[in-house]
């Protein structure tokens, strides 16, 4: 990849992204009524998309902290910077900002383009926020998906970037299907199966992978303290570890001291998601024997098989 430095004095972006934003404005040109261009950032629940209006143009939508966990959660200077560049804030929550509710609205940060559509107009705007907002250092970062209103995929080859499948075109058997396969592989264990979800040993903690649907992602959840009292001590030494660990929220409910992550795009790069699961399992083992020794607790030793994630 080509680089070349931005205006930051340390920040550094690619070469490719006046070739992409040219190649972006090419398919927006293209984008018809009721037709659906979506730019995920890989391994992130953050998003821009674009929605075919017709003869009422374009809406651009970026993806607002009503959709996206922790990790992902965009920042007030994000945020400012967002709407400095043009971008309207939320109008509502998702529950309230729907189409029969809101309709010039919406729950994510939008720019509603006016017809005639301007397609490197449009195009100018969404890079701009991918690299000054989002942070993006080259548009080999971003996958792309399109659809009609009917299911239709479209394909936009033209954009030079990979062609990610609809996870929710998907049933909930082949989800669960294609996640205990992902699991099997990276973990080598043959004779898992799913129910609620998929449990497997690592050291010490027992790990329970599981499926959600709204978005669709995968949760990692490990109980690893037991009989453990709430108290002030207890909450500020929680604090201390979640804002160290920001892909991962350690929280304490009935007595019980719990991790949890969600990998907000469904698994589809084996290396990426036996990272994410790896990086997990390696915190919640050493927390758990930490833990119990220090809030009186008991470290929780239940179900599962022990494998190491490779």
């Amino acid at each position: 990849m080509d680089i070349v430095e931005s205006p930051g004095p340390e920040r550094r972006i690619s070469r490719e992204w006046p070739l992409f934003e040219d190649r972006l404005a090419g398919v927006l040109a293209t984008l018809r009524e009721d037709q659906f261009l979506i730019l995920p950032v890989k391994q992130s629940a953050r998003f821009i998309q674009f929605a075919g209006q017709g003869a009422f143009g374009m809406r651009a939508e970026l993806s607002s902290n009503a959709y996206l966990p922790a990790a992902d959660r965009l920042s007030e200077v994000q945020i400012r910077k967002l709407i400095d560049h043009g971008w309207t804030a939320p109008t509502a929550p998702p529950a309230v900002s729907t189409p029969e509710r809101d309709p010039d609205g919406s729950p994510n940060f939008i720019i509603d383009f006016p017809c005639p559509v301007v397609a490197e107009r449009i195009a100018a705007h969404a890079v701009r926020a991918l690299i000054d907002v989002l942070g993006l250092p080259h548009p080999g970062f971003l996958e792309y998906l399109a659809f009609d209103t009917d299911g239709n995929a479209l394909v936009f080859s033209a954009l030079g970037i990979r062609h990610a499948p609809r996870p929710d075109r998907q049933t909930g058997e082949e989800r669960a299907a294609l996640l205990l396969a992902t699991v099997s592989r990276i973990t080598g264990l043959g004779d898992l199966g799913y129910d609620a979800d998929i449990g497997i040993r690592f050291g010490s903690v027992s790990v329970f992978i599981s499926l959600l649907d709204n978005p669709v992602s995968v949760r990692l959840f490990a109980p690893l303290v037991t009989g453990v009292q709430a108290t002030a001590e207890l909450y500020a030494y929680l604090n201390e570890v979640n804002a160290g660990t920001s892909h991962m929220h350690v929280f304490h409910r009935h007595d019980v001291i719990a991790a949890v992550s969600v990998f907000p795009i469904f698994p589809s790069d084996d290396e990426a998601f036996a990272g994410a699961l790896q990086r997990f399992c390696e915190i919640a083992d050493g927390l758990d024997d930490l833990l119990a020794a220090q809030f009186d607790g008991h470290s929780s030793r239940v179900g599962g098989e022990s494998r190491t994630v490779h």
